[in-house]
């Protein structure tokens, strides 16, 4: 089964419903609402932790760096709620020190084993084999910062996680990188829907799923016309077309369960309000200097929050909590952290 009706071959790491989910009980009681998203953090109270954290981390060698990292997800996980409820951060800094220590082991593994080879006279192989190692870090780092950080976040006390799908987004995502430069592009929207598919499917809020509906054939136009508008306008047609794609998204992206019942997602956004929100923000870094950091976050965050909601009736005091799989390590997200990916 795949999750779109592709040009080329068939994917089956992903099996959404085909239609729309429907409860069987537990819910019948419960009339529709509108589970809404928001985030309360002032900027101001960020650039205090912000500044604390560069300052401490100066005065104790970067050490101080990971629990400030620590800190600042505390607060932003805190000022996001959903249908009333806050998000909690669970992590440590001890786990982030180990990923680190871990990144810098491997690192000195990788350059004394490419000295000996090169010293070898196998100079071209290392070149091989960094390459490919690039090449296989950009969907295996996306997809373990995000299971890392939703394995150490809690709602209402119930624990969010992903399921270990890592060997088949990065399959995913090489068949459709590569197929999608075969075929000139005209790929790129099952390439896309079937990425995001692979994330948003193996999500969990304890006994809850994420499904997600969409398929490939549905974004083709959008994908079309996105590519020539935006290379025609030099990029200016950007903000419009993720526009189209987030709403597309959106609409058939579900949470739920057969028992206690399923709500849709649905995002108000348009390409003038994205072009608009983000060209604002970059100006303002750009006249402070990067200074106002703190700001330019926590209003997207708000601005982003604002616009999020889940449609649908779900018995949430139901939900029980549930393992996913054994705990996201903090490997992935200690690279991303070292590469400065991500402001969490």
């Amino acid at each position: 089964m795949s999750t779109a009706s592709s040009p080329i071959g068939a994917s089956r790491e992903v099996h959404p419903p085909k239609r729309a989910p429907e409860s069987t009980s537990n819910v019948h009681t419960l009339s529709p609402q509108i589970y809404r998203f928001g985030f309360t953090g002032a900027g101001s109270d960020f650039a205090v932790i912000m500044l604390k954290n560069a300052l401490l981390s100066i005065l104790t060698l970067g050490i101080y760096h990971f629990y400030g990292k620590v800190h600042s997800r505390r607060f932003l996980w805190q000022s996001m709620h959903f249908a009333g409820a806050r998000f909690v951060y669970t992590g440590n800094a001890a786990e982030l020190i180990k990923a680190r220590l871990m990144l810098v082991a491997m690192m000195m593994g990788v350059f004394a084993v490419a000295g000996a080879l090169g010293a070898a006279g196998l100079g071209p192989f290392v070149g091989i084999v960094v390459f490919a190692g690039l090449s296989l870090m950009g969907p295996w780092l996306t997809i373990s910062m995000i299971r890392f950080r939703l394995s150490r976040t809690t709602w209402r006390g119930l624990k969010l996680g992903m399921l270990n799908v890592t060997s088949n987004y990065i399959k995913v995502w090489f068949k459709g990188w590569a197929l999608t430069i075969l075929t000139l592009g005209y790929y790129g929207s099952w390439w896309s829907n079937d990425t995001w598919a692979t994330i948003v499917n193996a999500v969990r809020l304890g006994s809850l799923q994420m499904r997600y509906t969409g398929r490939g054939e549905d974004l083709k136009w959008t994908f079309i016309k996105g590519y020539i508008l935006s290379f025609l306008t030099l990029g200016l047609y950007a903000p419009w077309f993720i526009a189209d794609v987030m709403r597309y998204r959106a609409k058939h992206t579900w949470l739920g369960n057969q028992t206690d019942g399923f709500a849709r997602s649905h995002i108000s956004i348009s390409g003038g309000e994205i072009f608009s929100q983000f060209f604002m923000q970059y100006l303002l870094l750009i006249f402070t200097l990067g200074l106002a950091m703190p700001w330019v976050i926590t209003s997207s965050l708000r601005w982003f929050a604002g616009r999020l909601t889940f449609h649908g009736a779900i018995n949430f005091a139901a939900v029980l909590q549930q393992q996913t799989e054994k705990r996201a390590g903090a490997f992935g997200d200690g690279i991303g952290d070292a590469l400065d990916v991500g402001f969490g």
